[in-house]
């Protein structure tokens, strides 16, 4: 159990919890893209697949979170 207990704190305090961009929510959606390696217009097409609305370049993630009702 000991070991079992070690082994998921390791994980944890590994790279893999990491998030893949910090604080994505302040980043537009053109750096976003651009950090994770995904076109903007990628992007926006998933979202209106999703039912969000329209979104631009100069989109904030965080706002089109809120729009979506959902957390960044």
């Amino acid at each position: 159990m000991l070991a079992a207990n070690e082994a998921i704190k390791d994980y944890w305090e590994g790279a893999g919890s990491q998030p893949p961009v910090a604080h994505a929510e302040d980043l537009t959606l053109s750096a976003f893209a651009g950090q994770i390696g995904v076109s903007v217009e990628d992007i926006a097409s998933r979202l209106r697949e999703r039912g969000v609305p329209e979104v631009g370049r100069g989109t904030r993630v965080g706002d089109v979170a809120a729009a979506a009702g959902v957390t960044p």
